[in-house]
């Protein structure tokens, strides 16, 4: 496999797809030089300057809108046009591993706080990332911790840490969540937005948002909480709740669960016991840190196998975010958005509606951003691939090619792309560039129904226009969108 070859899966599974700009970018750091760039992101600026309030906002009213919905739709729109790729990758599978659900946390702010804990640990310390998101407004309220205090312990939260977030089933026993329990009564909820009553949250939220002040906070009441010695995994003493997220984030069983799951995430389904016990042990090694599995796992041999290189099914975020991404919108999507603006300023129209697309598209193929269906999180691989999400999957080419509204601008940009990067003179040359924007290789057969399909579409002259190009690129994409081949990443 060449260098180029090379990049491709690696921006495939690292973020959410290749764009030729990135892989001609990335090409002349070579392999060692593009995983650099991925893992050290934060020497990299994110290039998302959009603030989360902008989308509370409506054109012509004063009123904030904090739902957990629209700050879904801010959170799609920074998957799409991140320059860290790797970090909102790794932020969307710690929250499908750490899974909280904006259903019942009901406020916006609170999900987007929880969301940006697992941002800033996406490749740090475990044991940490584990016990700050445990403090969150959103996952006290998710697991009832809010309402846990010594008389009445509440089991959720220690339950779901043992069996979900760390070491799985079978490697705890029911005595043990109930003395795990007692270490985290205490904390509550503080809803500041609400102290002033209730004429006044609309002033507050104003407050908070310009002030970065928490609008609901976390709150410890020592007097509530059960500090008496308890007994966890064979371990008696005072323990804190500190201590025994600690204890349970650096249990053999946790290294192993985990860094299965991050293969799978990155690599392939099952892996092979001797790829886990690696990982394992480097995930010990480097005291329960992230990074150095993530880099292991891209130096793997595995990982460049045969078995790996689009053997993963694309989940709805590979499938929606990659399209919109390989398309190469970032600059076209920040023009959209005045140069000077405040967080009161409301998401220009079309922006919002991309990311309303973005979000609606995912959620259709089953994948609710914010909204987990319960606190497993979602079922992956084989899962996305059911006759209604590959039919969601062929209807998105009419959403991409804006098929009945071609005077808009995403298919004129599609369009003059296509024009601009591959000077078309035949169908087959429009098929080859679209095939090569969306990363997919066909055989030679597969390649003559798609020309086939460009062709009577009207082929490269039917670009000229806004029409003909929504028809064409809708007669390419539908095909390829359906495809088996583009299922896989």
């Amino acid at each position: 496999m060449d260098k180029r070859r090379q990049i491709r899966h690696l921006l495939r599974r690292f973020g959410f797809g290749p764009s030729v700009a990135e892989v001609n970018s990335f090409e002349k750091l070579g392999v060692d030089g593009t995983i650099a760039h991925l893992l050290d992101y934060d020497k990299i600026d994110e290039g998302f300057p959009i603030s989360q309030w902008e989308i509370c906002f409506e054109p012509k009213q004063t009123d904030m809108y904090v739902d957990p919905q629209r700050m879904a739709l801010w959170w799609a729109l920074r998957l799409l046009m991140t320059k860290r790729p790797l970090q909102e990758n790794l932020t969307l599978f710690w929250h499908n591993h750490l899974a909280v659900s904006g259903g019942k946390v009901e406020f916006g702010p609170s999900m987007t706080e929880y969301i940006q804990v697992l941002r800033d640990n996406a490749t740090g310390h475990f044991p940490t990332m584990v016990e700050q998101v445990s403090q969150t407004p959103a996952m006290l309220r998710w697991l009832d911790t809010d309402m846990s205090e010594i008389s009445h312990p509440n089991e959720n939260f220690a339950r779901e840490l043992m069996e979900l977030f760390t070491m799985g089933v079978g490697n705890y026993t029911e005595t043990d969540v109930r003395q795990a329990a007692r270490a985290f009564t205490g904390w509550s909820l503080r809803y500041y937005i609400y102290e002033a009553g209730g004429p006044h949250v609309q002033e507050r939220l104003r407050e908070c948002a310009l002030k970065n002040v928490p609008m609901i906070a976390a709150s410890f009441a020592p007097g509530l909480c059960d500090l008496g010695p308890k007994t966890v995994l064979g371990k008696t003493g005072d323990l804190s709740a500190h201590d025994i997220i600690e204890m349970v984030s650096t249990r053999p069983e946790t290294a192993t669960r985990t860094t299965k799951k991050l293969w799978e995430w990155f690599g392939y389904p099952d892996p092979e016991p001797k790829i886990v016990e690696k990982l394992a042990a480097t995930f010990k090694k480097s005291g329960y840190h992230i990074k150095p599995v993530i880099k292991e796992i891209a130096t793997m041999p595995e990982f460049w196998s045969a078995k790996c290189i689009r053997g993963k099914i694309k989940s709805p975020a590979d499938f929606v975010i990659g399209i919109f991404h390989q398309l190469e919108l970032d600059d076209f999507l920040a023009s959209l958005r005045p140069a000077t603006t405040t967080p009161e300023t409301p998401l220009p129209p079309l922006l919002r509606g991309i990311g309303y697309i973005l979000w609606q598209s995912m959620s259709q193929q089953g994948l609710e951003i914010l909204f987990p269906p319960d606190v497993s999180g979602w079922r992956w691989g084989t899962a996305w691939m059911t006759s209604a999400n590959i039919a969601e999957r062929m209807k998105f080419s009419a959403t991409v090619c804006n098929v009945g509204n071609s005077d808009k601008g995403l298919v004129n940009y599609f369009g003059n792309k296509i024009k601009a990067d591959y000077k078309p003179v035949t169908a087959e040359d429009v098929v080859n560039g679209i095939c090569d924007i969306f990363d997919v290789e066909f055989e030679k057969d597969k390649l003559a129904i798609l020309t086939k399909a460009a062709t009577a579409a009207g082929g490269p002259h039917a670009l000229d226009t806004p029409g003909g190009a929504s028809n064409l690129c809708h007669a390419v994409c539908r095909l390829i969108f359906a495809s088996p081949e583009f299922q896989m990443c």
